[in-house]
């Protein structure tokens, strides 16, 4: 397994980035389907109170009574699993076709038990033929304590273009009396949902990739989340790739190129920032003949405006954007590189 690359950006965002992260998934061929995971922090992970889920039926598992739809699945990782600091493991819904696929690369862990080499998922509920759709899905990592009423969040996506029964929905206020020897049920906080969709759906050989952590991304207090984060609001549509390329499971270039949640990059910078009338994209002489483009996104992902470049610098007004925080994206995949931009 090869471990990622690392950036001089790591050291800061390290300690604010504080638990796993699903990092991309491939949803056709059925062959190919697999989740991958990665462990952002400097410490192994035990994964043994770890669960992952393409529906939300996970939520009521500390009830002992948990319903998932056809083709869907919730398992557990097994006792004693572990994913190294900074490393990735590779959950394969069928781990003799997934290592017959992606060969030399093999998957870590399977979902339907098909290979005598690739250690099985722990069952919780999983359909007689259980499959990412095409079109889109909800991936979600959660964490139980084995006492605890609720579920943590840990991280979740949705991949694609899911329909409204394939897609994260809202835990808000359901209730949940979990083994411990009170009656007393718990309900869970306020899941905000301002998540979304991707634009499109990633087609037969290729996959989802994210591209930034969740750090300036989503609302990290007042959630289900295990560090109390919000997991419904992370803005996918800045940290997930648009531009889909073919799976390279095992691997991750997350942090490769990357800065998030600066006032500037080392290859374009905005002020002033925070910005008031007006600011200025400049690219510090990086600059790469032709139509280079910068997008503006709103702190829930949504694309508000796209500025073409045609030189090192542009100015912008912001006579036209509301007061917050935004985003400044530049690049594709793992040469994006991103500001935090704020309006006042």
């Amino acid at each position: 397994m090869r471990l990622l690359l690392l950036s001089l950006f790591i050291p800061s965002l390290l300690s604010a980035q504080d638990h796993l992260l699903i990092s991309e998934v491939t949803m056709a061929p059925s062959a190919g389907e697999f989740i991958e995971i990665y462990n952002p922090t400097a410490n192994v992970i035990d994964l043994s109170n770890y669960y992952l889920s393409d529906n939300m039926g996970y939520a009521t598992v500390p009830s002992g009574t948990v319903v998932v739809p056809s083709t869907d699945f919730l398992v557990k990782f097994p006792a004693g699993a572990t994913i190294p600091a900074f490393g990735v493991v590779v959950v394969a819904m069928d781990g003799h076709l997934f290592d017959s696929l992606y060969a030399p690369v093999t998957a870590n862990f399977q979902i339907k038990r098909t290979s005598m080499t690739v250690t099985n998922m722990d069952t919780i509920k999983v359909d007689s033929n259980p499959s990412l759709t095409n079109g889109g899905e909800a991936i979600i990592l959660s964490y139980w304590d084995n006492q605890s009423d609720l579920m943590s969040d840990v991280d979740m996506v949705n991949v694609g273009v899911p329909s409204a029964i394939n897609e994260i929905t809202a835990k808000t206020g359901l209730l949940v009396d979990g083994p411990d020897t009170d009656t007393i049920s718990t309900a869970y906080l306020m899941d905000q949902m301002t998540m979304g969709k991707m634009a499109t759906s990633p087609n037969t050989g290729f996959s989802a990739k994210r591209i930034l952590l969740e750090v300036g991304n989503e609302v990290t207090t007042g959630g289900n989340g295990i560090t109390g984060h919000d997991e419904t609001t992370e803005a996918i549509l800045i940290t997930w790739d648009a531009t889909f390329t073919a799976p390279d499971p095992g691997v991750t270039g997350l942090l490769t190129g990357i800065a998030i949640n600066a006032t500037n990059t080392n290859k374009f910078k905005a002020y002033p920032n925070p910005a008031k009338n007006e600011f200025k994209i400049d690219f510090k002489g990086n600059f790469v003949n032709g139509n280079t483009q910068v997008s503006l996104y709103a702190m829930n992902g949504t694309l508000v405006d796209t500025f073409v470049m045609n030189g090192d610098e542009m100015t912008v007004s912001t006579s036209s954007y509301q007061k917050g925080i935004y985003f400044l994206k530049s690049g594709e995949g793992k040469n994006t590189f991103v500001i935090k931009m704020v309006i006042e």
